[in-house]
């Protein structure tokens, strides 16, 4: 029987069906500095809100009570709501090396080891900050008491 299946490592198949419903709204900001001057950075501002009736795992076994019958008394934030999230990431592009300010005259030795140097960041921030595990303190899976 196996030897005529497409994928006979499959034993079943389970189906999973839509059942529920979410919606999102947002306003994203921007701004933006093009690189000049040894400078770029990039900000940008998110503030939304996801609504949906279902339960936080999506397979009828989520925290919170699940009513089959009447979904909008499930109607709420999900785990997976970020309502503010800013990030922001840099580049400088350090003076050291031929053509800068500092260093301009050196030899190319002395030009390949400190000349072309960048640093570089990013920062995200974001409200709430859950954190939700689905295992163990070992992030193995399992039981978790």
């Amino acid at each position: 029987m196996n030897s005529l299946r497409l994928w006979p490592f499959y034993n079943s198949v389970n189906q999973q069906l839509a059942y529920g419903n979410l919606g999102y709204n947002g306003l994203i900001t921007k701004l933006e500095k093009r690189f000049s001057k040894g400078l770029t950075f990039l900000m940008s501002y998110t503030w939304s809100h996801a609504i949906d009736n279902v339960d936080e795992v999506g397979q009828r076994e989520g925290t919170g009570k699940t009513y089959v019958w009447d979904r909008n008394q499930n109607r709420g934030s999900p785990l997976t709501d970020i309502r503010h999230m800013f990030v922001y990431s840099s580049t400088y592009e350090l003076p050291f090396g031929e053509g800068k300010a500092f260093l301009g005259g050196a030899n190319r030795v002395v030009d390949a080891i400190l000349g072309g140097w960048q640093l570089g960041g990013v920062e995200v921030e974001r409200e709430p900050s859950t954190v939700v595990s689905g295992g163990g303190l070992t992030n193995a899976g399992g039981r978790t008491g």
